[in-house]
């Protein structure tokens, strides 16, 4: 018997509702006073209790792909050893530019509103842990409000004198940016890879990507409804550029994401090279998967728009993309090798492909430092010279 499918589902809500319905009819039984009545009822009501959670678990477990079998529950959530690492398109090296004079330069071309001479206070900032803020920003491109956590560096210089590379974070569905922030633990990886000197002290930003009318937005712009791509892509960075101190050129900008955030930090890089020179994606995937009706046909404009498959073949972008994915992974796998079969030049894609594992943190979790890695040593914006 699978761990997925209908028949374990179909064994479990079987007991579960046979339980329920013997603690009904044996529960006159059990409410005479005494110590093994006062037992028995304690027993029955765990037993109606664990079983519904199991009935849930398993439930939630066909839906999001947390394991894939056996093996992968019993492993107790460690990292899969067997993996192999390919590249596909263009050499990674061919996407950057050279740094000058060992510092990267800012580009006149970077389409993003150069830096005030004065940062401006930045009001409602509150301090969820040392050195991560939550403010709440308003798109002026796309008219959408939401929350924006920012996370700067140890050492960090609000003054201008010091500019930083910057990392969007997309959160995953269901999810949210203080989520996702707690459970990727980044913060402990990258102070401590900046304190290695193999990443640069560098600015993390985790902007919502639900709104009241689409909450699995898929960050792309509705045809009738949020323009979620622009508020990514055009918003976010903006209000970036004009409130923090940053570099302003592609090479110092990247996304990173997990499942459908692995799909937005993709989607966000590839269609606007011009901001972003470089994307990771964890267990995620590369057409965009709705929770609920599609806003768009997959054959229509848009559809063809966002299919970041066709897009690595037709119209591959100056971008470096590192992914990993695991074999067994429906959700993320199959997406990710066609991804990785139909990206052509410019485009580079380095992959790391995992024989076994499921859908969840404790697969992606391990890979962010490797992959943080790869960003500081490819990328002129997050290398120490």
């Amino acid at each position: 018997m699978t761990l997925t499918g209908h028949l374990l589902l179909f064994i479990v809500l079987t007991f579960t509702l046979m339980t329920m319905a013997a603690v009904v009819v044996l529960w006159p039984r059990l409410s005479s006073p005494g110590p093994l009545p006062l037992l028995g009822r304690i027993g029955a009501l765990l037993a109606v209790v664990v079983l519904t959670v199991l009935s849930s678990a398993v439930v939630l477990n066909d839906q999001f792909l947390f394991y894939v079998d056996w093996s992968d529950l019993l492993s107790l959530g460690g990292q899969n050893s067997t993996s192999s690492i390919s590249l596909a398109g263009a050499p990674v090296a061919s996407v950057f530019g050279a740094p000058q004079g060992g510092e990267l330069a800012s580009d006149p071309n970077f389409p993003l509103p150069a830096a005030p001479q004065f940062f401006p206070a930045l009001p409602g900032m509150s301090t969820i842990d040392p050195g991560v803020y939550a403010f709440v920003v308003q798109g002026s491109q796309s008219g959408l409000s939401g929350q924006v956590l920012v996370v700067t560096p140890q050492g960090y210089d609000a003054s201008g004198a010091t500019t930083y590379p910057v990392l969007i974070f997309p959160p995953t569905y269901p999810g949210s940016p203080e989520g996702t922030l707690k459970s990727s633990e980044i913060i402990k990886v990258t102070t401590s890879l900046e304190k290695q000197g193999r990443l640069a002290p560098s600015i993390i930003v985790l902007p919502t990507t639900s709104f009241p009318s689409a909450r699995d937005s898929e960050c792309v712009n509705w045809p009738s409804g949020p323009a979620a791509e622009t508020w990514m892509s055009v918003d976010v960075p903006t209000w970036l550029s004009q409130n923090f101190p940053v570099i302003h050129n592609r090479d110092a900008w990247a996304t990173l994401g997990v499942s459908a955030g692995g799909y937005c930090a993709a989607s966000t890089a590839m269609l606007h090279s011009d901001v972003f020179s470089a994307a990771i994606s964890l267990g995620g995937y590369f057409t965009p998967q709705f929770s609920g009706s599609p806003p768009f046909s997959a054959s229509s404009p848009l559809g063809e728009q966002y299919d970041l498959i066709r897009g690595a073949g037709h119209r591959p972008p100056s971008i470096a993309v590192w992914v990993q994915t695991t074999k067994q992974d429906t959700e993320s796998g199959p997406s990710t090798l066609a991804f990785i079969a139909a990206a052509r030049p410019p485009l580079a894609v380095q992959a790391v492909v995992e024989q076994t594992g499921g859908h969840r943190w404790s697969i992606w979790r391990p890979v962010i430092e490797p992959a943080l890695l790869w960003l500081g040593a490819v990328s002129p914006g997050f290398h120490l010279p």
